[in-house]
């Protein structure tokens, strides 16, 4: 099975998940956060750093009912691209994004540089629903030409959202049929 590397695995940092309007798959972080981020991380060749958030098991009734879904869902890679985050401690994520892993505003992360993700030579998505095939169908150029501008980071199966003009959210997910098994992957120009 392939793996991909925490920058150190044994350093991670706690953020608090903050919903934002910006329409990307991007994240934010506070300046201190990403120094203490990525610090021992070199210069990279791609223009995303990759981080893995890792929840914390739940105990509930309500996690025991899908141990399955929890835990493909407990550990999420995003990417971060330069955006700031106002606030020391938490991480700014697209409210539909978050939703697409079942995060929520408020709720704790456990964040770490991943060092080593490889690049996709080609990655192949699909529409999610019925509504969002239509609009791809009707904007599949547009989607093409302005994915790297949105999301970089991928897992295998996962379902993300594009925005079209900046305000219509649609979702694509990661084919079934794709040739990256990765635990995460980049996209690359």
């Amino acid at each position: 099975a392939s793996t991909v590397s925490v920058e150190n695995p044994s350093w991670k940092m706690r953020l608090v998940v903050a919903f934002s309007d910006r329409p990307s798959c991007y994240v934010a972080l506070h300046t201190a956060d990403v120094g203490s981020l990525f610090r021992s991380l070199g210069a990279t060749r791609h223009f995303c750093r990759v981080l893995r958030l890792e929840r914390p098991q739940r105990s509930d009734s309500a996690a025991h009912a899908s141990l399955e879904a929890e835990a493909m869902r407990s550990t999420v890679f995003v990417g971060w691209v330069g955006d700031q985050a106002l606030v020391q401690g938490r991480i700014e994520i697209a409210r539909p994004f978050a939703e697409c892993f079942g995060l929520t505003e408020g709720e704790h992360v456990m964040a770490s540089a991943v060092s080593d993700a490889p690049v996709a030579t080609s990655i192949m998505v699909q529409p999610h629903s019925v509504d969002d095939w239509e609009v791809v169908e009707l904007r599949a150029s547009f989607i093409e030409e302005h994915l790297l501008s949105q999301i970089a980071v991928l897992t295998p199966g996962m379902v993300f959202v594009v925005w079209i003009h900046g305000q219509m959210p649609i979702k694509l997910r990661v084919d079934p049929k794709d040739s990256n098994r990765t635990p995460c992957f980049l996209l690359d120009r």
